[in-house]
Parts: structure tokens; sequence; C-alpha cells
């Protein structure tokens, strides 16, 4: 788990969306703090449409990733450039729950205002 942790990572900075969607069970869901997305190509679809429009540019560094039983955490430095040009660096926390060794629930938390021009 913690490989498709890190597999997770490296596809959302390259942009490989549809690698990061096989991570996700057929049913996975991914929550954003301001929506919900269900199934494996809506949620490919979610990141290819929703990451680049709201950031540019991103990176996401994880600092702590541990894995328990089937969940795991990262705790990571995400760095994006809002559609406004303004460079933004906040902290993100992932809680990711696998079954049969997919994500089949993916909580994304952080703090809005840190990204308040983003629609």
């Amino acid at each position: 788990m913690r490989q498709a942790i890190e597999n997770y990572f490296r596809f959302l900075n390259d942009e490989k969306w549809d690698d990061l969607g096989d991570l996700f069970a057929a049913d996975g869901t991914v929550n954003w703090s301001t929506e919900s997305v269900t199934g494996r190509d809506e949620v490919t679809a979610a990141y290819r449409q929703r990451v680049p429009q709201r950031y540019p540019h991103h990176v996401a560094t994880p600092r702590v990733i541990a894995v328990d039983g089937d969940y795991g955490f990262a705790l990571l430095d995400l760095v994006v450039v809002t559609p406004a040009g303004r460079e933004v660096e906040f902290a993100v926390v992932d809680v990711f729950q696998f079954q049969n060794g997919k994500i089949i629930n993916l909580d994304i938390i952080y703090d809005r205002s840190a990204t308040s021009d983003v629609a």
C-alpha cells in the first residue's frame, strides 16, 4: 500500500491521470473539501479536469507516509500556482483506505482559505 501511495503522488505530479485512476477500486471515492466523486472513471475524469484547471502548476511532496492495515496516511506539502498566477504552499493530509490493494476511499484535507481565489 505504501507503493500505491507513492505512485499516487508521482502520477499526480506527472499528470498521468489514467495511471492515477487505475489506483482506485471500480467504486472508489475521492473526497475533496467541496465535492466527492465515486467510480474509477469518474475519479479519473475529475482529476483530469479539476487539477490542471485549478492549479496550472502543482507539486505534491509527501513528508510522511504511514500505513496501518487497510489505511494509509500522507502528510504533504503542496505548492500550486493558481489561475491568477499566485504561488501558494500549504499542508495537506491525505487519508487513504484500501480494499484488495486498490483505493476505496481517499479523503483530502486542507485549509481551503489557502486557495480562496480558486473556484
